[in-house]
């Protein structure tokens, strides 16, 4: 692995280790993993589950459209959240 060091601004250095190829591609496949997950588990047992398809069957499109997205907001702001939260780490120890 590639050793990398920085030296900032103020004179200290930070040395990492790079990721590999593999270790991002693996990194990739976890968080759509988690995120497909995400949308089977929610539209299952949200929409056909708890009923909310009949609830919102006489909704013209944009009103579902909108639905949909704040359903999907977990997903569109997962990576934000995993930087926050777990420092950018994947939920997999060591990755």
């Amino acid at each position: 692995m590639t050793q990398l060091s920085i030296t900032t601004t103020q004179n200290v250095n930070i040395n990492f280790t790079a990721a590999s190829v593999a270790e991002r591609i693996f990194g990739f496949l976890i968080d759509m993993v988690i995120k497909i997950a995400y949308v089977i588990v929610l539209f299952y047992v949200v929409f056909y589950y708890l009923g909310v398809n009949e609830w919102i069957a006489g909704w013209d499109d944009w009103s579902k459209g909108a639905l949909y997205m704040v359903f999907m907001l977990p997903i569109m702001f997962y990576s934000l959240i995993r930087k926050v939260f777990l420092r950018d780490r994947l939920l997999v120890k060591g990755y």
